[in-house]
């Protein structure tokens, strides 16, 4: 008869992300793993199986990340609120789980990390891409070319964090977070 868990996946998905997020992928090691988790590798191994496919649970638990502009209604209000919070502005990390997977695994990005890249950055452009619509309904922002600019933003948001993990300040990244948003012009009611 087997034992049931004595842990919670989701609260060791999220440990095991905030060590990934730390250390990287190729800088983790099963040890490290067990220790910081609280797990055995027996357990790891029998409910997430070896490492990467831990780290692809991992990724796959971020995408379900619940940005400001993930809402339906979203507008120009979270826009600006995903432009002056999260990854970039937090010490702990001070950059998004999947800038530093792209950074870690560079060209060599293939495979199940990258498909999981690639729907991160689809999900920032289709978010990006309500929200400026809504936007635009709304008379908050200039006609724009609405898949243009969302591309832009994913772009200027992932650079957002990686100019925090280059020391850049919170100040610095606020004025960055200002001059990407400018090129949207907002309309004043």
């Amino acid at each position: 008869m087997t034992r049931p868990k004595q842990f919670d996946e989701q609260e060791v998905l999220s440990l095991a992300g905030d060590i990934f997020w730390r250390q990287g992928y190729s800088n983790t090691s099963l040890t490290q793993l067990e220790k910081h988790l609280g797990i055995g590798r027996k357990s790891l191994y029998d409910t997430f199986g070896d490492k990467q496919k831990l780290f692809l649970r991992v990724l796959d638990n971020y995408l379900m990340t619940p940005y400001p502009i993930a809402s339906e209604s979203a507008s120009w209000p979270e826009l600006q609120a995903m432009f002056h919070g999260g990854p970039p502005y937090d010490e702990k990390y001070r950059a998004c789980l999947f800038v530093n997977t792209i950074q870690e695994f560079g060209m060599d990005l293939e495979g199940e990390v990258k498909k999981r890249i690639k729907q991160h950055l689809q999900r920032l452009d289709r978010c990006f891409s309500r929200t400026l619509e809504n936007a635009r309904k709304n008379n908050q922002i200039a006609e724009v070319d609405i898949s243009l600019m969302a591309k832009y933003l994913t772009a200027s948001l992932q650079s957002l964090s990686i100019m925090s993990k280059g020391g850049c300040s919170h100040e610095e990244l606020h004025a960055i977070a200002d001059t990407a948003l400018s090129v949207i012009e907002e309309i004043v009611i």
